[in-house]
C-alpha cells in the first residue's frame, strides 16, 4: 500500500474548489491537482493530461510581478520572463508562491508595457530562485 502526502493550498469556487499537490512518500517530485477528480486520478496512479502547450517561445523580457507571498504579505519583484505563450509565461521568483495564487505581471518592454492578471499554474522546488509558470486570466 502506498503512502501519500496531500497538500491543499487554496479552496476556491472554480474547478471544484480544490488546488494542491500530491507527493508519494519515499519518492522525489510532486504532482499538482486542480479538482477532486484530478486528486482521485493521481491517487489511483493515473496520469493527468499535460496542460502545457508546446507553442512557448524562449526569450528574455523584463517584468514586474505583484501579488501575495505564501504568508499572505503583498510583494513586488522584478524578474525576467524566460518563456511566453498566448496562454501564459514562465519566470523565476525569489518570493515564495504556491499553485493557485493570483499574480499581476507588468511586462516592461521599452515601447510600452502591458499588465496581465495570471494564476500560478506550477512552482518548482528547485533551483533557487524558484521557477514559476503562470496562466493568463
Amino acid at each position: 500500500m502506498e503512502d501519500y502526502i496531500v497538500r491543499i493550498y487554496r479552496r476556491k469556487e472554480e474547478n471544484g474548489g480544490l488546488f494542491g499537490v500530491v507527493e508519494e512518500v519515499g519518492f522525489e517530485g510532486r504532482k499538482a491537482f486542480r479538482s477532486m477528480e484530478d486528486l482521485v486520478r493521481l491517487l489511483r496512479g493515473d496520469l493527468l493530461e499535460e496542460r502545457r502547450k508546446p507553442e512557448r517561445i524562449r526569450l528574455s523580457i523584463p517584468a514586474t510581478v505583484e501579488g501575495k507571498d505564501v504568508s499572505g504579505s503583498p510583494f513586488t519583484e522584478e524578474t525576467i520572463i524566460e518563456d511566453l505563450s498566448p496562454r501564459g509565461a514562465g519566470f523565476r521568483l525569489k518570493t515564495r508562491v504556491v499553485e493557485g495564487d493570483e499574480l499581476q505581471l507588468q511586462i516592461v518592454p521599452t515601447c510600452g508595457g502591458q499588465r496581465r492578471n495570471a494564476r500560478v499554474a506550477r512552482v518548482a522546488k528547485e533551483p533557487e530562485p524558484q521557477n514559476v509558470e503562470v496562466v493568463f486570466r
